[in-house]
């Protein structure tokens, strides 16, 4: 079976919704199932452990980061994950699987605009937060598009520092000398942790996640195995919470029928899809329909991580400074199941 077909596969029958549950401005409904791939380990936990460096490629380069693996294992970074230090902090534009034992270059995008020196270390190490959904919706669309003009998996990065700013200023940040996405993050710590702690831990075999936003579905995370999901927890939820900061929500108190939820899930699989050569290991899937960007990292038999997210109603180029969750004010937004 090919990737396309694959990707097709988990959401439209693999993957299993089970009980919303409210978490401050937002409803989680955990995701079960997936295609199981072979083992590898997560980037995170190499990085801490020495095991997995990433660093700047020469004397540096913006969108490009080296990163070496010297374990045994691939290592799996996700799309959205967020590395601090070197010469400015950075995002993964796509989800990779790097290979054991080998040098792969990384592109990212740059989440610190005002800063471009070393710092500390010279190494990056990983962030306590992805980027916000809205910032990974956009950049995900981007790459898309990307990669089917037969280019690399790039972003525009006018655009990501804009989203940044945005960021900034609904989270009330007072100052950011090099207007960096972490400072959103740091000035809304005691709210995030207090979110976290509602959300509680993952079930025991939960894969994956939709979240939504007043009422509807908005972004969905899935992995393959529940030990990736249950890893990755605090920092995907840091990322979904900043979405609602970022737009101004409060909390999400609107029922969210899970049959909705089931058509949301099931539309990602009906979507358009591409498959592509992924960065390292295996291929990345590039999903688009009506109102749905996504992707999915697909190895082996197995989809290592796929994210699918509604985009606003109308045109979306990501010249606006509104948040994507916005529409939610004004119209219906998301999935129309």
């Amino acid at each position: 079976m090919n990737s396309v077909d694959m990707t097709g596969v988990l959401f439209k029958w693999e993957l299993r919704v089970g009980v919303p549950r409210p978490a401050g401005p937002m409803t989680l409904v955990p995701l079960f199932g997936g295609l199981r791939a072979p083992d590898y380990a997560l980037g995170a936990e190499l990085m801490a452990a020495g095991t997995l460096t990433i660093r700047e490629v020469g004397q540096g380069s913006v969108p490009d980061l080296l990163a070496s693996n010297l374990l045994s294992l691939p290592a799996l970074l996700i799309d959205g994950e967020a590395l601090e230090g070197a010469r400015q902090d950075r995002v993964l534009n796509s989800s990779a699987l790097l290979p054991a034992g080998k040098e792969i270059v990384l592109p990212v995008s740059c989440v610190e605009a005002g800063r471009w020196e070393y710092r500390g270390a010279g190494d990056f190490a990983i962030s306590p937060q992805t980027a916000h959904a809205g910032l990974r919706m956009r950049s995900r669309a981007e790459v898309g598009t990307s990669l089917r003009a037969g280019l690399s998996p790039k972003t525009q990065q006018a655009r990501v520092w804009r989203d940044v700013a945005l960021a900034q200023g609904m989270a009330g940040v007072t100052s950011s000398p090099t207007r960096a996405m972490r400072d959103s993050y740091a000035s809304r710590k005691d709210w995030l942790d207090r979110t976290l702690h509602q959300a509680a831990e993952p079930e025991a075999e939960q894969t994956g996640v939709v979240v939504s936003y007043g009422g509807h579905a908005a972004v969905l995370d899935v992995f393959e195995r529940p030990q990736t999901l249950r890893a990755l927890w605090p920092r995907l939820l840091r990322g979904y919470a900043m979405d609602a900061v970022v737009s101004g929500l409060g909390p999400d108190v609107e029922d969210v029928p899970v049959d909705r939820i089931e058509s949301f899930v099931r539309s990602v699989g009906r979507a358009k899809a591409t498959a592509h050569p992924g960065i390292g290991l295996g291929e990345n899937v590039v999903l688009t329909g009506r109102q749905i960007v996504g992707e999915a990292l697909v190895w082996d038999e197995g989809v290592v991580h796929a994210s699918a997210f509604t985009v606003p109603e109308g045109p979306d180029d990501g010249s606006s400074l509104r948040s994507s969750r916005a529409p939610i004010r004004r119209h219906r937004f998301g999935f129309r199941g």
